[in-house]
């Protein structure tokens, strides 16, 4: 088994400069690390009720490293993208490198973790992203249906989508 606060060290400890950044901590608080770590949780089919004594099962920890991983990354990336500033300079340019540097990190989680089964979600009106993955649009999926698809949907939680694009990256 593996607990809140384990799993939350296990992962960060690897990001801590990325955290610092991003301006957040390795705290299970509001603000912090609770929310990335709630949503591991919900992914792993944990209930509201039960996600701040929540566990991890014996052979689900790489999984849910991967699932906190991504989602720590995917708050840094869109907390990097809310700072984004339209003046020039040095300033500009290494903010615009580190989040670049974290959005490419992201990336790889983002698939890592699906290769563990995370998953997106289809609406109504195409796909609904996992929380933070920024603009996926229903063309980035496979549509022939002679083909695997790239995404289950089957048991996906219903969930908000948080764009980090929100500032957008600068040219």
């Amino acid at each position: 088994m593996l607990d809140r606060p384990t799993l939350i060290a296990n992962v960060t400890g690897e990001y801590q400069a990325i955290l610092e950044l991003a301006d957040f901590a390795a705290d299970d608080t509001t603000g912090n690390m609770k929310e990335p770590t709630d949503w591991t949780f919900r992914y792993l089919g944990g209930s509201e009720a039960s996600l701040g004594a929540a566990s991890i099962a014996d052979g689900a920890e790489t999984q849910a490293m991967a699932y906190l991983t991504y989602f720590l990354l995917a708050k840094a990336t869109a907390a990097l993208a809310a700072n984004m500033s339209v003046g020039g300079g040095r300033a500009r340019a290494e903010l615009q490198q580190q989040y670049d540097h974290v959005k490419a990190l992201r990336d790889e989680a983002l698939y890592t973790a699906q290769s563990y089964g995370l998953t997106v979600i289809a609406t109504s009106t195409g796909i609904s992203p996992i929380p933070f993955a920024g603009g996926m649009e229903a063309a980035d999926f496979e549509t022939d249906d002679s083909l695997p698809k790239m995404f289950s949907i089957a048991t996906a939680p219903g969930i908000p989508f948080f764009a980090d694009d929100a500032v957008g990256e600068l040219a």
